[in-house]
């Protein structure tokens, strides 16, 4: 009895299961890959976002010292000027 060959609806159903796994397997290799790019395009948003939020502080910083040097410059002219007004006024 072991030397029968297998009714051909087994061959059939065999040759059917092993299309199915070579089939399966090509679908876990596109899914693995397409996992792996999504996570390498949020890594490389995170770097971009990072760098692009210190240049933007960095840029800030420097618009404050700009106007706090800006500001200096305003309050010594006008001590100056104040100076300049009362020694320009008649002593009583």
């Amino acid at each position: 009895m072991s030397d029968e060959p297998a009714p051909p609806e087994q061959n059939i159903n065999q040759s059917q299961s092993s299309e199915q796994k070579s089939q399966i397997a090509p679908f876990f290799l596109k899914l693995i890959i397409g996992g792996i790019s999504v996570y390498i395009v949020i890594m490389l948003g995170f770097i971009i976002l990072t760098g692009t939020r210190e240049a933007r502080d960095s840029m800030r910083r420097k618009e404050i010292k700009q106007n706090l040097t800006q500001i200096g410059i305003a309050l010594e002219q006008y001590a100056a000027q104040e100076e300049s007004d009362e020694s320009s006024l008649p002593s009583k």
